[in-house]
């Protein structure tokens, strides 16, 4: 099984990320036109229920497999706006936000993990989803995903500043083969208004953030054939499906029985 497991110390994060975004480059690339019975997976960064999602489709080694993420901001559609800092949770929203992990964090497998408290504010994620975006068109979605969610939950970074982004993912943009020069040469992730930086990148995010409304209220969701599933509904999906994936198929399970 291929688990995408990123540093544990922040600083070096932003190197996981370009290491495996080299890596796993030519797979991605591979499987670029998603098959048409994969799942589609609606989620959003600020969201402890995709977060843990997130985790788990990471888990699915291969590729042709995993559930095809579609981002979102709940702000609305991403780039109309000014890139702003993530306002603080006041006592009542802090209160609500630690409720929500704890019951996110009755769903934990073995191997998988949250932050002992949520940060403390909400991130204008328009600009995280943007970058997702560009990363997507260059080939290196998986790694910029993790490490997305991985920065915002494990080490409060403010992931709706550009200067930000710039910092953690920049380095993998360079890997990808993005088609526009200043995201393949100099990491450019989102423009100074958070909006994104390529054409093929703006059309991806009107599909996604069409996505997200036809998802309905949930932050998480995921439809697989004609059902949707939800938050809690879907990690369980999401964890039947990753085992299915790793398990031997019949013809290797009969050539692992020895011969009497």
């Amino acid at each position: 099984m291929n688990v995408l497991s990123p540093p544990v110390h922040h600083d070096h994060r932003a190197r996981w990320v370009e290491d495996e975004s080299r890596r796993l480059l030519p797979r991605q690339r591979a499987v670029v036109s998603a098959p048409a019975g994969r799942p589609l997976l609606h989620g959003s960064f600020a969201c402890p229920w995709s977060y843990l999602a997130s985790q788990r489709t990471a888990r699915i080694g291969d590729p042709r497999l995993r559930p095809t993420w579609r981002m979102s901001d709940p702000d609305g559609a991403p780039g109309t706006r000014l890139a702003a800092p993530g306002p603080r949770l006041e006592a009542a929203g802090l209160e609500l936000a630690v409720a929500e992990l704890e019951a996110v964090r009755a769903h934990l497998l073995p191997g998988e993990h949250l932050p002992g408290r949520p940060p403390g504010f909400v991130p204008h994620t328009g600009p995280a989803v943007v970058g997702l975006a560009e990363a997507v068109g260059a080939g290196v979605g998986l790694p910029v995903r993790v490490l997305l969610f991985e920065a915002y939950w494990m080490d409060g970074a403010d992931i709706g500043q550009p200067e930000v982004l710039r910092r953690l993912i920049g380095g993998a943009l360079r890997t990808g083969d993005s088609p526009v020069r200043s995201v393949r040469a100099h990491g450019y992730a989102v423009t100074l208004t958070g909006g994104p930086v390529s054409s093929d990148a703006h059309s991806r995010l009107r599909r996604w953030h069409a996505a997200g409304e036809r998802s309905g209220a949930a932050p998480l969701a995921m439809t697989a054939g004609d059902v949707t599933t939800r938050n809690a509904a879907t990690l369980s999906a999401l964890a039947a499906l990753a085992a299915a994936a790793s398990a031997p198929s019949p013809a290797q399970a009969r050539g692992s029985v020895s011969p009497s």
